[in-house]
């Protein structure tokens, strides 16, 4: 029994892992990217708001 639980319990924590890893990467890597320093993170509007009057 406490081996099936032990099983479970890395089985579990693996599966969060796979999960976890990539988030908190793309997240890094995004921040990154898109910091307020970074010169490619500048964006320019390529259009208008749609439904939005331009007065």
């Amino acid at each position: 029994m406490a081996l099936a639980e032990r099983d479970l319990l890395f089985t579990a924590v693996f599966i969060m892992l796979v999960v976890l890893i990539p988030v908190f990467v793309m997240t890094f890597l995004f921040a990154w990217r898109y910091r307020a320093s970074g010169e490619r993170a500048a964006t320019r509007p390529t259009g208008s708001i749609p439904g939005k009057s331009t007065r």
